[in-house]
């Protein structure tokens, strides 16, 4: 149908509330008083038959509705109402006033009664009607929106659906401009747009209308014409749809082409697609006559091939969609289905195969999306395609498309791991080439996984070439590997294929596993081969570069790598001789094996060194092997390098096998005796014999973190529908969003900042949020909803990458998915304020999010001194649950409460206040993801439950991992922290307990590199690794009741282990050398007073003068100042503990005056208790009752006169510091002040 082309070209207006919001209010015309509250439409319906009208004229006055106790209306009621339906009289004066006196009693009804049911719809349906030949007359402002209010009040929907399109169509006949009316138009849509969805094809005629309305619009709104297109896609009537493409082409061309033959649109197709101008050439495409003379399928599939090449893959799915010849439609979407996947585009992708009508292609399609998504490691959204697919590619006609199909899902079954499924798929193959190839090899790396060496020659035996090379030499190597070098040997000789022996020979040298011997043989053998046959270059190459490494020759294997032309091959060899160098302790040889690959070949670069750094880390190389890691390229291969290498060192460090989460021996009662009266008494202190207490030979059973995998995240992924509901609603009306109101000024002041951030980005004083309420949506999903209603801008695309601008939350019902095959990047825009706040459920994998600035086009820098300018972030409240994996955060945080970057809090309070017994702490897992110049990588405030596993921090500005006030049951394991620009790298602070930190590494951190902190007690800290961080490697500040336990803790530019007012500390099994200060340091000591001490508010954080700690079997090595060295000390028990040089003294201190009993005890266990006074503050240590510390630790009497060292009064807080109360309760708050910069106590005695 045609439609008049808009003539002016303004963008929309800002935008308005939504119908419902509108009706719900009964701002019934635009010049009125509007009248609030029932109170107030009881009234209005009571006067209605009293008002007087323009001209002098009433509307009948009937007692309409009065029946009660029905919710339909009687058919006397249907009587009057029609009857004053008529009274209306459109185009005579007053029309306006009796139609909004009419409106009223219909909403009324409705609204306060609950009156209607399908006789009011249709009512509702005639006012429409009666109004709209108003509009046609006179007042069209004011007609349409009675019109439009009534369409509000419709609640059935196929009632709704017809009036959609009258009001449509009342609108595009207006006398309204056109940016007005293609506001109306989107906001007619985004109320049915929703039922639609759920509707399916029975929405077909309002969609295609409204496709067209849009379309006729796209000079004023950029929406307007995607909106048009995506309409189009939804019409489940083919021949609708491409009627649908056709016109809305002929639209999109009008202005430029008011003659449209098939020739004229020929030559703009092509003109366009040179220019790239993929809409134009799109729409002329379209445009063209149906004719099946004609060539307009031809064209469409050239506008599809060239979109595709040049990664336009949304317009080329329309192309694709508007062909209308069956076949060559099914083809074109075929292709786009194998052409999206490959780029990344698993939405449009789905969307295309839901559009093939051949049954057989249609399956090819499935399986080839299901495998996608399982090559993925998604293998929940994989189901739905993959499901039935023995039975679906059985039924599929004999030929080559099956043949492929099956392939494509034996593959599948293979990365899913299911071999059986696959196997029997891999049997309906056929001979479908490199596809069959691929799954078979998918198939073998299960069987690697689980050492199956008859399973892997078995398949193998149905390979070919030198893909059957390469699986019989892994077959080998995996059978030498398990110890069967005669199997080994065995498998390779029986290769009578050349190019097979090669590949499987060559592989099997890699191993190192074979006798020199061996090689010789096969080095003698490969003579006998023809160098110069082209068939076997790069086998040769490759085999005579293996059998040198295996036969020692690793000069002789590294001047051969060069003829390998496959980098992948190449890089095989080079991690094999690197390898081969290390244990030979040639690292520099092994290293300068970068060089055979050029410094753009980051791939293969990267592959070596994580190799190298592996090996590294397996010889106990711990810091050479993570600066290896930290200086690939790759991001991603980056963060799996350093959890495999995290994972290696804390395998190293595991001292009691409880990496596993395996159950740890009871303690028995009998190992813990009570110590006996003191053995020695000296005027300052007391020795005590603890050689029965055997403190750090158990530990608590850990949390299995390797159980806690990518594949585990991403299992959770649940496929997407089309249940969900987005609003775009006032930022203020959100519980979760009013905190973001208010935040720190750059003055450091309370102010209302955070309103005029947003206002100021939106240009309004009613700035605005979108709303995810309900369902599961993606990316492109949530895209296309704004899109539709008018609002793309909030959310901008380009191919994969979007950008969002304004705020986005996520309901309690909601779940909003972030996937890696279909979004590359989501930038939240500084300008725009925009951040992510989730109630629900967040899933993100194998993608970006990002704080971006617009003007610069750049990620949003910030240093510490600008950290009040905001920036982007992530928060997640109570009831919420955030789970990503292989991902990366980057830029995100600023200093305003809660804001930091990646942020888990319980809250928010007005939440609280309502509904406590319903609200959980929020959780979480976090697996190998990259957090980078974050202000916080993580930040927690009462969360529960939260696994953080093998990711890295990078580069941070304050800290790396903090989480904080009474977050509980923390996982933090296999993590790698570095560079924290401000702080340090982990830090548990106020009251975080009953949490596990193990197996991380932390290095290069501007304080410690880890740290327990106000009250974070409770905690294991386990199988740790830190060096190079400019504090401390482990400081427990003001936290009694830690266990820390087979760290390794070198090369810090403080001490070692560094423990501040805490007891009950137990530090058991660590290897502590080469720090800069103490290996192990401890002091009590009141530092609020200190000169330069930041502000402490002591109203949250009071803390106690008192320090014991239990130093077992630790290995202190060559720490510059001394061994150990305690000042304030209440209690130290040491026992087994190892001390070498270079320092003069071992003890030092409050020790050293103990040191003739130390010297000669501690071997075999000594406590030395002193006159310091006793903590008065109680703190409950499960680790004393379970026998894992000394009940004497802390409950040992005073002995004695005190130390000099030790302090008056145990207590500090705000009742003993004078003016610590007129501290502002959150004055600390901004920064963690954690005191690490305070001159050290120790200094002037050392």
């Amino acid at each position: 149908m045609d439609m008049p082309t808009p003539p002016d070209a303004e963008m929309a207006p800002p935008l308005q509330l939504g119908i419902r919001q509108r009706i719900a209010a009964l701002s019934i015309r635009r010049k009125r008083v509007i009248v609030g509250g029932i109170a107030g439409l009881l009234l209005l319906a009571g006067v209605t038959s009293l008002l007087l009208l323009k001209g002098g004229r009433t509307l009948p006055s009937w007692n309409i509705g009065a029946s009660q106790g029905i919710a339909d209306l009687s058919p006397s009621d249907v009587r009057n109402l029609e009857a004053r339906l008529a009274a209306l009289k459109p185009g005579t004066p007053g029309f306006g006033d009796r139609a909004d006196d009419h409106l009223k009693l219909l909403s009324t009804l409705k609204i306060i009664d609950g009156r209607g049911g399908l006789t009011l719809d249709r009512h509702l349906l005639q006012f429409i009607a009666a109004v709209r030949k108003q509009v046609r007359t006179a007042d069209a402002a004011n007609g349409y929106d009675l019109a439009e209010q009534a369409f509000g009040l419709i609640d059935d929907r196929g009632m709704r659906q017809v009036a959609a399109e009258r009001l449509g169509l009342l609108t595009m006949s207006g006398q309204i401009s056109a940016p007005d009316r293609v506001e109306r138009l989107f906001r007619i849509w985004s109320s049915v747009d929703r039922e639609c969805l759920q509707a399916g094809h029975s929405c077909d005629q309002v969609t295609h209308d409204f496709a067209l309305y849009f379309a006729a619009h796209a000079q004023v709104n950029a929406d307007a014409q995607q909106a048009a297109f995506l309409l189009a896609r939804r019409l489940g009537n083919v021949g609708q749809r491409t009627t649908a493409y056709r016109q809305i082409g002929a639209l999109l061309m009008r202005p430029v082409m008011r003659d449209q033959n098939d020739t004229a649109l020929t030559v703009a197709v092509s003109v366009a697609l040179k220019t790239k101008q993929a809409k134009t050439a799109l729409a002329a495409a379209s445009a063209m006559s149906t004719n099946p003379k004609g060539s307009r399928d031809t064209m469409l599939r050239l506008v599809e091939d060239n979109l595709l090449g040049s990664q336009n893959v949304v317009d080329a799915l329309d192309a694709a969609l508007a062909i209308s010849g069956p076949a060559n439609r099914d083809a074109a979407l075929l292709h786009f289905v194998n052409d999206g996947l490959s780029k990344g585009y698993m939405h449009e992708a789905q969307v295309a195969q839901a559009a093939i009508g051949n049954a057989d292609s249609k399956t090819l399609a499935a399986m080839q999306i299901g495998l996608s998504f399982a090559d993925g490691g998604y293998n929940g959204q994989a189901q739905p395609y993959l499901g039935n697919a023995v039975a679906q590619v059985s039924a599929m006609t004999p030929g080559a498309p099956r043949e492929l199909a099956a392939a494509y899902a034996a593959r599948g079954f293979a990365e899913a791991g299911n071999i059986e499924t696959a196997k029997t798929l891999i049997a309906m193959a056929g001979d479908s080439g490199t596809l069959r190839e691929e799954a078979v090899k998918s198939i073998a790396e299960v069987y690697i996984g689980t050492k199956d060496v008859d399973g892997l020659v078995a398949l193998a035996d149905d390979a070919r070439g030198a893909t059957a090379g390469d699986m019989f030499g892994k077959a080998a190597a995996l059978a030498a590997r398990n110890g069967d070098l005669d199997r080994a040997a065995d498998i390779v000789a029986k290769q009578r294929d050349t190019v097979s022996w090669l590949q499987a020979a060559g592989r099997l040298a890699l191993g190192g596993l074979m006798s020199k011997e061996w090689a010789s043989d096969a080095k003698a053998k490969l003579k006998t081969i023809a160098a110069n046959d082209p068939a076997y270059w790069d086998s040769f190459a490759f085999a005579d570069a293996a059998f040198s490494r295996a036969s020692g020759d690793l000069s002789g294997a590294v001047r051969k790598m060069p003829l390998i032309t496959d980098p992948g091959v190449r890089a095989d060899v080079a991690k094999s001789v690197g390898v081969a160098l290390l244990n030979r302790g040639n690292f520099d040889g092994a290293m300068g094996l970068l060089g055979q690959f050029t410094s753009g070949d980051t791939r293969s670069r990267d592959s070596l060194k994580a190799a190298l750094a592996l090996e590294l880390g397996k010889s106990g190389a711990i810091r050479a092997a993570s600066y290896a890691v930290k200086s690939m390229s790759d991001i991603n291969s980056r963060v799996r390098t350093f959890h495999l290498l995290a994972r290696i060192q804390a395998g190293r460090l595991d001292r009691f096998k409880a990496l596993k989460g395996g159950a740890q021996p009871v303690i028995p009662d009998a190992d813990r005796a009570l110590v006996p009266g003191a053995q020695m008494e000296r005027s300052i202190y007391a020795a005590f014999d603890v050689k029965q207490q055997s403190l750090g030979d158990y530990i608590p059973r850990l949390p299995d973190s390797d159980a806690i995998d990518v594949g585990a995240v991403k299992r959770d992924f649940a496929p997407a529908d089309d249940s969900s509901a987005l609003d775009i609603v006032p930022l203020v009306n959100n519980d979760y969003n009013k905190k973001f109101l208010t935040a720190r000024s750059v003055q450091d002041d309370w102010t209302l900042v955070g309103a005029t951030i947003v206002m100021a980005a939106q240009g309004t004083r009613h700035p605005v949020y979108l709303h995810l309420s309900r369902g599961r949506v993606t990316i492109p999903q949530l895209w296309e909803q704004l899109v539709l209603r008018g609002q793309g801008d909030f959310l901008g695309r380009k191919g994969r990458t979007y950008t969002l601008r304004a705020p986005l939350f996520v309901g309690s019902g909601a779940m909003l998915t972030l996937s890696g095959s279909d979004v590359s990047a989501l930038r939240m825009s500084t300008e725009r304020a925009a951040f992510i706040v989730n109630a629900g459920n967040f899933r993100m994998s194998d993608t970006i999010l990002s704080g971006w600035s617009e003007k610069t086009s750049a990620p949003m820098e910030m240093t510490y001194d600008s950290k009040h300018e905001f920036r982007p972030f992530y928060i997640a409240w109570s009831n919420s649950n955030t789970r990503v994996a292989g991902s990366q955060f980057l830029n995100l945080g600023y200093s305003a409460g809660k804001a930091y970057g990646m942020t888990l809090t319980y809250g928010p309070v007005t939440l609280l206040q309502r509904n406590v017994e319903q609200v959980r702490p929020p959780t979480g897992t976090f697996v190998e993801n990259s957090f980078q110049h974050m202000l916080y990588g993580f930040y927690s405030y009462e969360a529960n439950d939260v696994q953080v596993v093998g990711n890295e921090y990078r580069d941070n500005i304050v800290y790396g991992i903090d989480p904080h006030d009474r977050s509980h049951k923390l996982l933090f394991s296999y993590n790698t922290v570095y560079g924290s620009g401000k702080k340090h790298g982990i830090i548990g602070s106020r009251n975080v307990e009953d949490s596990w930190f193990v197996g991380n590494l932390t290095f290069e951190n501007k304080g410690s590199g880890m740290m327990m902190d106000r009250y974070a007690g409770r905690n294991i800290l386990y199988a740790n690794t830190a060096f190079d961080n400019h504090a401390n490697g482990i400081s427990i500040y003001e936290s009694p009741c830690n266990l820390i336990s087979s760290n390794t803790v070198f090369k810090n530019g403080r001490s070692g282990i560094t423990v501040r007012n805490s007891w009950d500390v137990g530090i058991f099994h660590n290897q502590v050398q080469d720090n800069h200060n103490l290996g192990i340091e401890g002091y009590a000591v009141e530092f609020i007073t200190k000169p330069g001490a930041p502000a402490r508010n002591l109203l949250l954080d009071p803390y106690e003068q008192f320090l014991s700690t239990a130093a077992v079997s630790n290995k202190l090595k060559n720490n510059h100042q001394g061994g150990m060295g305690m000042l304030g000390m209440g209690a130290m028990l040491v026992q087994g503990n190892t001390m070498v040089g270079p320092a003069k003294r071992l003890f030092l201190n409050d020790l050293k005056l103990a040191e003739r009993d130390l010297g000669a005890r501690q071997a075999a266990g000594v406590m030395i208790a002193s006159g310091c006074p006793r903590p008065k503050r109680p703190y409950s240590c499960p680790f004393v009752p379970q026998n894992y510390l000394s009940r004497e630790l802390s409950a040992a009497p005073a002995f004695g006169k005190p130390f000099a060292s030790c302090p008056g009064n145990t207590i500090v807080n705000a009742a003993t510091q004078k003016g610590a109360q007129s501290l502002p309760l959150d004055k600390a708050r901004d920064e963690e002040a954690d005191d690490e910069d305070l001159p050290r106590p120790l200094g002037a005695t050392l």
